[in-house]
Formats: structure tokens, sequence, C-alpha cells
């Protein structure tokens, strides 16, 4: 218990040094002693719009106030942004001297997570590499795509599919042991030239181009997540006819259905397939999904896959004090139908599903 208080402390200490270094930077970029990275903008599509989602079928309109990160939102444009003589940590961190080069991060927020500090760590710690000064280099991943299903999804690939046709002008950086998902997509992309570094580096590159963002992470921009879902669709042939699918998380670590037992019980009754995840190749997680007509799963990376279904209504259990309607959006985007269902947090962020509510809720959705 004492060793977790102190480390709260000190990372509470890291984060006040980083926000107070930050602040001074700031100070001094707007006094002109330093410089923020230069940056060229290689093409330049002015498609911004506005995004307005519907409220899911069940909405309640005292859940209002949690829908309105992603609910309304506008898009950005499509744009390439060059950069020169930088270096990127094994997170997809770009950073020159010790600013951040803040359009690489998924949203602004998180330049007070990588400041002075961090960017010290790197020179301190890590070994640099320098790559080669010929070569084109394409950043797609960030701090949260390099190691995750969903913003892998919604965040790189759809930064990647808008530059399919140009794609095999560049080396695609990639973490260390890419996960199999995201082999998986390059391969359906054709993409060859790629080059992975380990977390004991950073690399420094003379020629780093890196692809804007659509929106903000966890808003999405309707025309783009479209293509990707077409792409995907297309791409992978095989399907199976499930009409009812239930994605279970139980083979995670955290954040899984305490009272599974009983909802398995009650979805199996229904006709409902019972799948877990993990282990299973892209191609065959799409398979799954593609032809369903109602998707039951609780919050996480799993609900990405809904994605993939031609039309399938999604029902997501999710936590009832910090709820993360990101999939809504999504799926949203896709005009599926969506229902959702507030759950107690137990354990170690498990969720307790309300076991009658759940049972009017799927009462609504198969129209029994």
């Amino acid at each position: 218990m004492k060793s977790r208080f102190f480390l709260r402390i000190y990372l509470k200490l890291l984060k006040v040094l980083d926000i107070f270094f930050i602040s001074v930077f700031n100070f001094l970029e707007k006094l002109g002693f330093i410089k923020p990275i230069a940056y060229k903008e290689f093409f330049s599509k002015n498609d911004i719009f506005k995004v307005n989602h519907a409220y899911p079928v069940n909405f309640k309109e005292s859940d209002a106030p949690l829908f309105d990160e992603w609910k309304q939102y506008s898009t950005f444009e499509n744009k390439l942004y060059i950069v020169n003589n930088v270096n990127v940590s094994s997170k997809g961190i770009v950073f020159k001297g010790f600013q951040c080069f803040v359009s690489a991060l998924p949203h602004p927020v998180f330049k007070v997570d990588f400041g002075f500090l961090f960017i010290m760590g790197q020179y301190l710690i890590k070994k640099k590499v320098t790559l080669k000064s010929d070569e084109k280099y394409l950043l797609v991943f960030d701090l949260w795509s390099y190691a995750n299903y969903f913003h892998w999804m919604v965040d790189s690939l759809c930064r990647l599919i808008e530059w399919e046709k140009i794609l095999n002008e560049y080396t695609i950086l990639l973490p260390e042991n890419p996960p199999r998902y995201m082999l998986d997509t390059l391969n359906l992309l054709n993409i060859k030239n790629t080059k992975t570094f380990d977390k004991n580096i950073y690399l420094h590159i003379k020629n780093l181009h890196i692809p804007n963002y659509s929106a903000w992470s966890g808003q999405q921009n309707p025309l783009v997540l479209k293509k990707v879902r077409n792409f995907i669709i297309t791409n992978i042939k095989d399907e199976m006819n499930f009409d009812y699918v239930y994605i279970s998380r139980s083979a995670a670590k955290n954040r899984r259905v305490s009272n599974e037992v009983e909802l398995i019980k009650i979805v199996e009754v229904k006709g409902f397939k019972i799948v877990r995840f993990e282990g299973m190749s892209l191609a065959e997680q799409v398979s799954i999904v593609k032809n369903a007509k109602v998707i039951i799963t609780s919050h996480g990376a799993n609900v990405t896959n809904a994605l993939f279904s031609v039309n399938a209504l999604v029902f997501e259990l999710l936590r009832n004090d910090k709820s993360n309607f990101c999939y809504w959006s999504a799926l949203s985007c896709l005009n599926f139908e969506y229902f959702y269902q507030l759950c107690i947090v137990v354990g170690h962020d498990d969720l307790l599903v309300d076991i009658e509510l759940f049972k009017l809720n799927l009462q609504k959705i198969l129209n029994d």
C-alpha cells in the first residue's frame, strides 16, 4: 500500500514538472526564443464538415450529457505533414530538440505527457538510430494505435486508406512486434515496405510524412470510416451465417462481465453464438460478424468488429461512472442501430449487469 501511495505521489510530481516545463517552453515560444517544429503540407483537401449523430434507439434524456463529447463535432481536412530531421519514439511520438510535434498526437491534450521530461528520457536512456536519408517514411501509429485494435482501425487505418494510391512510395514505420491485426490490414493494402523498431531505441529521420487525422481520436469522419468498412468487407471474402452473436471478454485481464455466466444462459436460449476473438485472425473475426443481425458485447476493442457487419444492430454494455461512447459514435457514422446499457463497476473495472434490465432490452431488440 505504501509503495503504491509513493508511486502515485511520484507520478503526480512528474506531471506537475511536465506542466511547468511546457508552460516555460510555450512562453519562450511566444517570445520567439524557441521555434515550434517546422513542417510543410504535401497535399490538402478541404473536406471539412460537421457531424451530428442521432441518439441511440433506447436513449434516455437523463443520459444526454454522457454523449456530448461524441455527438457533435467537425472533421478535419485531408493532408500530409512533412517534417525533416526529427526523432520518433517507439510509441510514435515525434520530437525535435525538446519540442513535441503535436499534430502527430491523437489529441493536443497529450502534449503534457510527452514534454521535456519524456524527451530528455529518450535522449538519455534510448539509443539513437539514424535511418537512410534517401527514403521516405510514413508514420501512422501513435501512443494508442500501436497496441490497440480499435484505435488502429479507426485512427491509423482511416489515415492509411486516404493515401492508398501512393503508399508504395513509402516505408511504413511500425512498432516492435506489430500485432497480428496490424499486419493483416497492411497485407490487405498490399504494403510491402515496412520498418519496425523496438522500445530501446528512437529513430532519427530526415524525411518523415505524417497523415492528418480525419477527426480527433474517439470521433470519426463518416466518409473515411465508410471507406475503411467497405475496404475490409470487400477484401475479406470468408463469412459465416450467425444471426445472433455474443462477443465475450472473459479472456481479457479487465473490463469483463462479472455475471457473464447468467448473461450467456439468457442469450444462448435465444440462439446467440458465443465467441471470443482472442487468437483469431482479422479474417476470422470479420467472417463471424459479417452477416450478423444482432451483436451483443461489453465495452472494449471487440466492439470494433461490429463496424464490419453488413447491417447489425449493436447492443453495448458500458460502465455507468465513466461511460465512453466512442463506439456509438463510430457505429453512428455507418448508420447502425445501437442499444446501450449502463452497468455498475465491480472488481478490476469489471461490469455487473442488471439482469432484469438486460432481459427487457433484449426483448425490445428481438421484438419478443
